[in-house]
């Protein structure tokens, strides 16, 4: 094998200018710019954790413009995934479909289900709406791998498997969820019950405890993004 001289690797790799140079400046300048795909897919996902799907959205549109100018298939596989959770969150349902199906366009041909995996606590009810669609197959395995994703994280964290834990939520809690997400207060749920405000209080901050959540609509945010209630209302004047 005989190596092309530095005139002829300069004409051929036009594309690798920059290894060429050799600098640490070209070095820096290159890899800062092959690594910004990533560092805003990175700030995507610590949007989504942080409760801030509107900013998320906003800076969508350039995040995939730099992962596709760079040619990153799976930085746009991403981006679309987190834009379909950031809608999710917001309760936009059509378009976070719509946004995943994009995703799911681009990652099933390869067999590629690990992002949807990753990401299931954010976009769990959205992949199911999509069960009955042209990706029924490949959704049934994301959903599949999630449920051993889930199992494999819990026994890390000390968490007992689901089939030894109680219910998430009882039957008395779903009803207390349904009219907080439908934006009642909680005199109004507790006059609609028959209990008083003080035991609507307590119910909810055992539920925060549970779920690891601040407030009710962190609460209601988090329960929405599992399927386990509708997307919220605003709170309603007492």
């Amino acid at each position: 094998c005989v190596a092309p001289d530095a005139e002829d690797a300069s004409h051929r790799y036009n594309s690798a200018d920059w290894l060429l140079e050799g600098s640490p400046a070209s070095f820096a300048r290159q890899l800062f710019t092959q690594a910004v795909p990533y560092a805003r897919l990175c700030r995507a996902r610590l949007l989504l954790l942080a409760g801030q799907p509107e900013t998320l959205l906003g800076e969508a549109d350039d995040t995939r413009a730099s992962a596709e100018k760079q040619r990153y298939p799976l930085a746009v596989i991403y981006s679309h995934i987190h834009s379909a959770a950031a809608w999710n969150m917001l309760g936009q349902q059509d378009k976070a479909r719509a946004e995943l199906r994009k995703a799911l366009d681009k990652a099933l041909p390869d067999g590629l289900l690990m992002p949807f995996v990753e990401n299931s606590r954010h976009i769990l009810p959205v992949l199911r709406s999509l069960k009955r669609s042209r990706h029924h197959q490949g959704i049934q395995r994301i959903l599949e791998l999630t449920e051993i994703w889930n199992t494999h994280i819990q026994v890390a964290q000390g968490i007992p498997a689901v089939s030894d834990a109680r219910p998430p939520l009882t039957a008395a809690e779903r009803k207390l969820l349904r009219l907080a997400a439908n934006g009642e207060s909680f005199k109004m749920i507790a006059a609609r019950q028959g209990i008083t405000y003080g035991r609507v209080k307590n119910i909810f901050s055992d539920l925060y405890k549970r779920f690891s959540v601040h407030g009710r609509d962190e609460l209601l945010r988090r329960l929405t993004e599992q399927g386990l209630t509708q997307s919220p209302g605003k709170v309603k004047a007492e």
